[in-house]
């Protein structure tokens, strides 16, 4: 079985970016609340007539609805003009609350790159 799960994550960082040229190291460390959107299972079965055969399910019931997670940022700015950077960073997260209310359960991670535009006010 294969297991995807989607989620709408609203996050609260602390940065720490030194310095005060163009181009800038960041860091940051925080939280999110993450809110389930879906969650699906794929199962692949072969028969034998040697037929692979694939089924998907969407269990969202077993779930819990909303986590929480930790989150950590590594990466860095650059300021193309005065209120404008491009900024990228590699993301690791880590689930801090249970993923189901049973008595085997998991905590979900996940590492990726993050990249974006940021308009300072």
């Amino acid at each position: 079985s294969v297991y995807h799960y989607r989620y709408l994550s609203v996050p609260v960082v602390g940065q720490f970016r030194p310095g005060k040229g163009r181009l800038r190291f960041a860091s940051a460390l925080g939280v999110s609340a993450d809110f389930l959107l879906t969650a699906t299972e794929t199962v692949r079965k072969r028969w034998e007539d040697d037929l692979e055969r694939e089924s998907k399910s969407l269990d969202r019931e077993n779930y819990n609805p909303v986590s929480l997670s930790g989150r950590a940022e590594l990466g860095g700015t650059y300021r193309v003009v005065r209120r404008l950077e491009l900024c990228a960073a590699i993301v690791g997260l880590y689930q801090l609350t249970k993923l189901t209310d049973t008595p085997i359960t998991g905590y979900l991670w996940s590492v990726g790159v993050q990249c974006g535009i940021r308009y300072r006010l």
